[in-house]
């Protein structure tokens, strides 16, 4: 394909390796016609587009996700940043404490991600940028991140980065086997040999409008647009910038002293130390020297002695201990012939208590029985309307009035026998009503509808003779109820008002015939009243009673 703008640089491709979601090396070629990035929200077009302002843009000119669509749900301003690129942020989400929490794809352990592009002139010269970016530990913050920029004479494969990171990021070692390559530690010298390879010139503004181009969404208020992107940096920016580098080196070198100074602090004490030690060793190996044969004849007759006294204190103290011993022996002696005396005492004593509460027993029982005796004799005292005798001279007194209940107990008995017949006959009578009525209501607990058993014996008949099921074939008594307020109130009209309905059978349409049929043909005990019904349309006949008997 022939060129149209030669001696213009332009962008031929873009290569990534760990940016963003993008995991690992891709390769994406640059038509020189132009380029169009399509796909659903989150599917990387934002991303790609801030690769490529990382190796072209300054840092305060980068708006990483400018160019998202801000109307997309969830979609957040500035919710980007350099170090999410590098781990791979792809969610947040809330941990148990309900803070919210980032998850990456790359946040265990140290880390990198590069960011290559190539610019052709059409005319034989094409320059490849790269920035690095890495993160040496676990760290998460911007803080943490490292930074490195090349300038590459060519083309260049970002997988040749790949042993640059698996020695550790040696940079050092790098560098010095790529000596044709120009390598940068700080952006701004980066960006200045960068402008004047792809000749964009020493004005900042221009790369600030490619940027604001880029995300043309966000233009903004036009006087600061204009302000900001088509007028010249002012120097005291790059000024700003160079002291703002000098204050990091000066900070290094600051920390660099605070660390040296703290190790000053460490070792200080240790030339001191150094001569106590240097003494205790002098001392110790002197002590060895002198540590021969008489000093370890004389050590041993010194144990020897103080073995001897030892034991000696011993046996003085065991001998004392054997006469306590022997005292407590005695008195053990003692305390058990007491014991033993005492015990037969005390089993000679056991023995006449032994009959005394025997007998106490004996006279318990009868005064119980005694007692039970005057509790029933003064219940028939009672009975017969007299004073229970509390003493011998009442109880006497009742004697002499016993012929004179005799007799009126005997006229009372000859009145009442009369009326005893008359009363066993009430209680038979009454029995058989109890037991007719105990009947009835075990039928109504074996059968959830409380109608006469005559209407539900004939209702069986008809659905064994027909094979319509029983429940089916409800009486209108089944389907009425009165609320449980108004029981009270209404249920006994009701019953009264509602018994001729209440004891006709609703037969469905469908079953018409079959029922029809049956009660036609068969002698129905007692009187039967049903009604045809349509479970859609109501009652839609009825008939009239079949005496049967």
């Amino acid at each position: 394909m022939t060129r149209k703008h030669l001696g213009q640089y332009r962008l031929t491709r873009l290569q990534v390796v760990n940016w963003g979601t993008f995991d690992g090396y891709k390769d994406f070629p640059i038509d020189d016609r132009g380029v169009i990035l399509t796909g659903p929200s989150g599917s990387g077009k934002s991303s790609l587009m801030d690769a490529h302002s990382v190796v072209l843009l300054p840092t305060y000119d980068q708006s990483f996700n400018a160019s998202a669509d801000m109307s997309a749900k969830g979609a957040k301003r500035a919710a980007r940043s350099m170090a999410d690129y590098v781990r791979g942020a792809w969610s947040v989400n809330d941990d148990e404490h309900q803070q919210s929490k980032v998850q990456y794809l790359r946040g265990d352990s140290a880390t990198w991600s590069a960011v290559a592009a190539t610019y052709d002139n059409g005319a034989g010269n094409v320059t490849t940028a790269v920035a690095v970016k890495w993160f040496p530990g676990s760290g998460t913050d911007g803080a943490s991140l490292k930074s490195w920029f090349q300038l590459h004479t060519g083309a260049f494969d970002l997988l040749d980065l790949q042993d640059w990171a698996a020695a550790g990021f040696d940079t050092r070692g790098w560098r010095s086997r790529h000596s044709g390559v120009e390598f940068f530690d700080t952006q701004a010298a980066y960006q200045d040999a960068l402008r004047r390879r792809v000749g964009i010139g020493t004005s900042s503004a221009a790369l600030a409008l490619l940027g604001k181009a880029k995300a043309m969404k966000n233009v903004g208020d036009l006087d600061a647009f204009i302000r900001t992107y088509m007028l010249d940096r002012p120097q005291t920016y790059a000024r700003a910038e160079r002291l703002v580098e000098n204050f990091t080196q000066l900070d290094e070198a600051y920390r660099a002293a605070a660390r040296a100074e703290a190790q000053e602090k460490v070792l200080r004490p240790m030339p001191e130390a150094y001569e106590k030690y240097r003494s205790a060793t002098v001392g110790t190996t002197r002590a060895a020297d002198l540590l021969g044969a008489p000093v370890r004849s004389y050590l041993r007759g010194h144990k020897l002695r103080l073995l001897q006294e030892q034991m000696d204190r011993i046996e003085g103290e065991r001998a004392a201990t054997d006469a306590q011993i022997a005292r407590w022996e005695d008195r053990a002696e003692e305390r058990k012939m007491r014991y033993n005396d005492l015990l037969h005492r005390l089993r000679q004593e056991q023995g006449e208590v032994g009959v005394l509460e025997a007998e106490l027993g004996s006279r318990e029982l009868q005064v119980q029985a005694r007692q039970r005796a005057y509790e029933r004799f003064a219940a028939a005292v009672e009975k017969l309307g007299e004073r229970a005798p509390e003493s011998a001279e009442e109880f006497a007194a009742l004697r002499e009035q016993v012929p004179g209940i005799r007799d009126r107990a005997t006229e009372a008995a000859e009145a009442l026998a009369g009326r005893v017949h008359s009363a066993y006959t009430d209680e038979s009578d009454a029995r058989r009503a109890v037991e007719s009525i105990d009947d009835e209501l075990s039928v109504l607990d074996r059968r959830a509808s409380l109608l006469p058993p005559a209407l539900l014996d004939q209702r069986d008949a008809i659905a064994r003779a027909t094979g319509v099921p029983a429940e089916d074939l409800p009486y209108a008594a089944e389907l009425i109820d009165v609320r449980p307020a108004e029981q009270a109130t209404w249920a006994g009209a009701a019953e009264r008002v509602l018994r001729p309905l209440a004891t006709t059978l609703l037969v469905p349409a469908e079953h018409q015939r079959a029922v029809a049929d049956h009660v036609n043909a068969t002698r129905v005990q007692g009187v039967l009243t049903y009604q045809v019904v349509d479970g859609a349309a109501g009652p839609v006949r009825s008939r009239g009673r079949w005496p049967r008997s």
